[in-house]
């Protein structure tokens, strides 16, 4: 056999989401091959819920903390974490759950926005986000709102019952800001009872 006569096996690694290419020489396998190919990593999904025990009308402040220690954005309150939010910014006018009125009473949703001001919630987040898909449900029966996911903006709706909509993120970020706005003749109030993050897992 020749020994200076080299080919190559190309071996898949998920885990850490590369393709390895191993030099066979005579002697063996030589790795100084390295990676040649970045595959796509893995995706990873913490969908996120919210559970309280009872319900507030005073907002959350900036960094998701309550006057009411209960309430504050925790382990305790968001379920499905998964480790992966790190935390939050820029929060105002979001409530946790909702005592009456719109799309009911509810200790498992976080209310966005006042009659008078559209809320708005950063999520930092330990992976790069590329999907975000939220379960929501408008304020109004017959007045649209509508949400904006780092600048994507969603449909004007207009309905008491809870749905899924598809935020694709232009540019994958460790940022996700959430926010309701304020289409013609709307109304800036929503209920979201799920955060769905999508991310690359190494991102």
């Amino acid at each position: 056999m020749n020994k200076n006569k080299r080919g190559f096996a190309v071996l898949t690694l998920c885990m850490l989401g590369g393709i390895l290419a191993l030099g066979i020489t005579a002697r063996g396998f030589d790795l100084s091959n390295n990676f040649i190919v970045n595959a796509a990593l893995p995706e990873g999904l913490s969908s996120v819920s919210f559970k309280f025990s009872t319900t507030s009308t005073t907002a959350y402040s900036a960094d998701g903390t309550h006057t009411t220690t209960a309430f504050n954005l925790d382990d305790d309150t968001v379920l499905g974490n998964n480790g992966l939010i790190t935390g939050y910014s820029g929060m105002a006018y979001v409530y946790p759950g909702n005592s009456t009125g719109g799309y009911g009473t509810s200790t498992t949703t976080l209310k966005f926005g006042s009659s008078k001001a559209v809320g708005t919630m950063t999520i930092a987040a330990k992976h790069s986000v590329h999907k975000v898909v939220i379960n929501y449900a408008t304020w109004s029966a017959t007045k649209n709102s509508q949400l904006k996911v780092n600048g994507v903006m969603g449909q004007e709706v207009a309905r008491l019952t809870f749905d899924d909509e598809t935020f694709d993120l232009s540019t994958p970020s460790t940022t996700v800001t959430i926010e309701t706005t304020f289409p013609s003749s709307g109304d800036r109030r929503v209920g979201i009872a799920r955060i769905d993050l999508y991310h690359r897992c190494g991102d």
